[in-house]
């Protein structure tokens, strides 16, 4: 069948019983045939569902119709996860409420943005920690499929540790809310013990008996010093014990899995002391090396930017400019987390006090407990890596090797190994990494032309 055919039989179809929006034209196609990567993809259609129920004839009749669908929160991800021959679902669209706030925790629909949701929060001296950098557009669907970390990822962890229930749509169109199960509620066999829907009945006794028959293989390939996980389904720690966290494993499944339709999410306290601390080095060695000896600092972030940021940095703003030197290689931002800002500080100045007496040669650029002064330090790289998207020229920096993660404690050794590397094959790259967790952004400078 052609694809008009195809579209046409599919809005007939669906008159009368999907309620959002649904474009076959060629405009639709062509904004949701790129996203934030450098791949592009032209889609059958574009849908944008109202709510679950929307979702849930959406994803029957594709069954049905063996047409494949592909969820998309804000597009803003770098490895084309939200591209596809299908039917593309923009569930950031109408899937916008925040559905209700508690006292530790926030249900949300998945199309809510994450600086929306933590605005909405925040009169009640809580937030949601996860910190992806794009946090004005990213929502709440993008950062379950994709288990987004981010700066302070050392110290809260990644989006699947604050998961505590998902509302999940499956390919049939059946939902159920995925959440943390007892093994005795999975056995339905116990008397006296609540019984499971349909699609957990279905699911859930098949999961666990595989990953208990795999626990030495998941153990072996996940170790726990990998803090940042983009290769496969994270499967540690989901079966844990006597309870299978159902959420661990669909978080991080871009979509593969199921739709995510809302999300309750554990919120935590906004911290009551910050200090931030902006170090300038001259070269990439001694950069790693604090960041080995920070790690015992109890930080709350680590991020390290290379010297091709910090030139755009010192381009895009005067204050950057003045204050980053020329020949400057790195800078790392280091943040620490306290009950107050003096504490906060004081914990600071013991960093650099011990990377003194370890002769890292470094030179202290900002040191400060200000909310205004941190919050510009921070935006060094919200603003500037952006940026690299706008480089002109024939050799660009393509984000073909993105979220690389290794154990933080060979950080050092790995940055090293592909600096040699790159210099090898005369290659410039840019590089930025949230590097005590061991996540690293490095984007080769390649010209795509065809000779």
């Amino acid at each position: 069948m052609r694809q008009e055919d195809r579209s046409s039989l599919m809005s007939e179809d669906l008159a009368g019983l999907f309620r959002g929006e649904l474009r076959f034209d060629a405009v639709a196609k062509a904004a949701y045939a790129s996203d934030g990567s450098l791949y592009e993809v032209t889609p059958l259609g574009v849908a944008a569902p109202l709510d679950r129920d929307d979702l849930t004839v959406l994803c029957r009749y594709a069954s049905e119709h063996k047409i494949p669908l592909v969820p998309r929160g804000a597009g803003s991800g770098v490895a084309g996860e939200a591209l596809g021959e299908g039917l593309i679902v923009d569930l950031s669209r109408h899937l916008t409420a925040v559905e209700a706030v508690g006292e530790s925790s926030v249900r949300v629909q998945s199309g809510v943005v994450l600086a929306d949701l933590n605005r909405a929060i925040r009169a009640t001296g809580r937030y949601f920690p996860p910190d992806p950098s794009n946090v004005l557009v990213t929502t709440i669907g993008g950062m379950l499929a994709r288990d987004s970390a981010g700066s302070h990822s050392i110290e809260i962890g990644t989006t699947r540790d604050w998961v505590q229930s998902l509302e999940v749509v499956l390919a049939s169109g059946a939902s159920f809310e995925a959440r943390s199960t007892p093994l005795t509620e999975i056995n339905s066999a116990v008397p006296g013990r609540p019984t499971l829907s349909a699609p957990e009945a279905a699911i859930l006794p098949q999961l666990a008996w595989l990953l208990r028959e795999n626990a030495d293989l998941i153990v072996k390939w996940q170790p726990a010093t990998l803090k940042v996980n983009r290769c496969g389904y994270r499967l540690r720690d989901v079966l844990d014990r006597d309870v299978l966290n159902v959420p661990q494993v669909l978080v991080g499944s871009e979509g593969t899995l199921g739709f995510f339709s809302s999300a309750t999410l554990r919120t935590r306290p906004l911290p009551l002391g910050r200090a931030v601390v902006l170090l300038e080095f001259k070269a990439l060695e001694p950069a790693t090396t604090a960041v080995t000896l920070c790690q015992k600092e109890s930080l709350a972030a680590c991020d390290l930017l290379d010297r091709r940021l910090l030139g755009l940095s010192r381009e895009v703003d005067r204050y950057f400019e003045t204050l980053i030197s020329p020949d400057a290689e790195a800078v790392l931002i280091l943040e620490w987390t306290t009950s107050s800002p003096q504490s906060a500080l004081a914990a600071a100045r013991n960093c650099l006090a011990n990377l003194r007496d370890q002769a890292v040669n470094c030179r202290v650029l900002i040191e400060t407990t200000d909310e205004t002064d941190m919050a510009r330090v921070w935006s060094l790289a919200q603003r500037v890596v952006p940026l690299l998207n706008q480089i002109k020229g024939n050799a660009r920096p393509v984000p073909i090797v993105e979220d690389i993660a290794v154990p933080p404690a060979a950080l050092h050794e790995f940055l090293l190994d592909a600096q040699r590397v790159l210099q090898e094959y005369e290659i410039t790259a840019s590089m930025y990494a949230h590097a005590a967790a061991g996540q690293i952004h490095l984007r080769p400078f390649l010209s795509l032309e065809v000779s």
